[in-house]
Parts: structure tokens; sequence; C-alpha cells
């Protein structure tokens, strides 16, 4: 419906009946390549099946659902997420995974409270391609080589989504980074061969063995 957070195909199908003088449901959701919209994310290529139980509205076991894509300012792709909804509204999320950079995001034993004004869950990176990473930094010219990991810790707070103290390092082997400049960095660093152009030098063709990268912003 126009001007609701969610698209797609969604069946709902379920029960109403009395346990102990109660009354109580039990619903399936059926998503199919259903996508959702918040003030810090898209998700698109929603698939899976819900089991829903109340109230208090709850899963009563695990939970699967697959992601085409998750974007929070980059793509994160091919995701799978196992939780469980409990009676008291927080989200277990046993296990999740996105691929990001030729590598995965992953997350596991992660207990969320959606009402809470700050939330915080850390994604572990394994097997980051640094060529895929590189390709989003804000400086043309600058490519390389090699695999990274580390850890991506994300932090909810309002309608904000930033990570804070994030860390990688380069994986066993090293690789490259080469720097191409523009001819304007290039005529500048020239003009300074003691400090930029030492740098823009060295950069163009850098061979590391350790290499580690801070993380922080949204």
């Amino acid at each position: 419906e126009p001007g609701l957070p969610i698209a797609g195909r969604v069946e709902v199908r379920g029960r109403i009946e009395r346990e102990q003088g109660e009354r109580v449901f039990d619903a399936t959701v059926a998503l199919r390549d259903a996508s959702f919209i918040s003030d810090i994310m898209r998700i698109s290529g929603v698939n899976g099946v819900i089991a829903l139980r109340g109230p208090p509205l709850h899963t009563p076991k695990k939970q699967i659902l697959s992601l085409g894509v998750v974007d929070v300012g980059v793509p994160l792709t091919e995701g799978l997420v196992e939780f469980t909804l409990r009676r008291d509204g927080t989200v277990a999320v046993a296990r999740a995974m996105l691929h990001f950079a030729e590598g995965e995001l992953r997350a596991q034993d992660v207990v969320l409270d959606l009402d809470a004004k700050q939330t915080a869950v850390t994604m572990q990176a394994r097997g980051l391609d640094l060529s895929a990473v590189l390709a989003r930094v804000d400086l043309p010219g600058i490519e390389g080589s090699g695999t990274l990991d580390g850890d991506v810790p994300l932090v909810r707070t309002g309608e904000s989504l930033v990570v804070k103290g994030g860390d990688l390092h380069a994986a066993q082997g090293g690789g490259k980074i080469r720097y191409t400049p523009s001819e304007d960095t290039r005529a500048l660093a020239a003009s300074r061969p003691n400090d930029l152009g030492l740098a823009v030098a060295a950069f163009s063709n850098f061979q590391y063995e350790i290499l580690e990268a801070k993380l922080d912003g949204d």
C-alpha cells in the first residue's frame, strides 16, 4: 500500500483459539521478494516464512530469512539471518551473514532491543578484498590487492547508524597498494618533494606485509 514502509508479496494465514480460557493466535507470514525502507536502511529481496504466536507476539522457534540487498549507505548482499522474537519484544539473532567487498560480514548470538534508544552489534569481517574496499574510498587513483579481516561495530542511535571503533587488518600474505595521482596532485607533489612528493612516490607501488585500518563514521 502507498505510504507503508514495506512492499512486495506478503501472505498471512492464522487462527485464533482458546487455551486455558485465554485467546491465543497462531500465524504464518510468508514474504516473497519483499522490501522494507526505514530512515537508516533499505532492505530488498526478503524471502522466507515466519511463524508467530501471541499474545505477547513472539516466534515459537528460530526463524530464517534470506535478504537480497541491505543498503546502509553501502550495499550488503546475499544475506541470511536466523532469529527468534522473544516474548519481551527483544530479538535474539543466532547468526547473521551478509556479503560485502567480495567477503563476508558475520554476527552471532546477539540480542537486540528494537525499542531501545541505542542498539549495538559487532560484525566480524572475513576475507574482504582490499581492491573492493578501496573502490569505495573517495580518492580517485587508489587501488590495491590483498584480503582484510577484523571487526565492524555498528551502533544505531535514533535514526542514525554509525561505525564506532572499527578495525581491519591484512590477512597473512600481505599485498600491494598503488596510487596514481591526478595531474594537479602530481604537480603539487613535485613542488613539495620532501613530504607529499615522498608519500606519492612511496605509494606508487607499495608492497605491504602488515596493514591496519581504523573505521569510524556513518
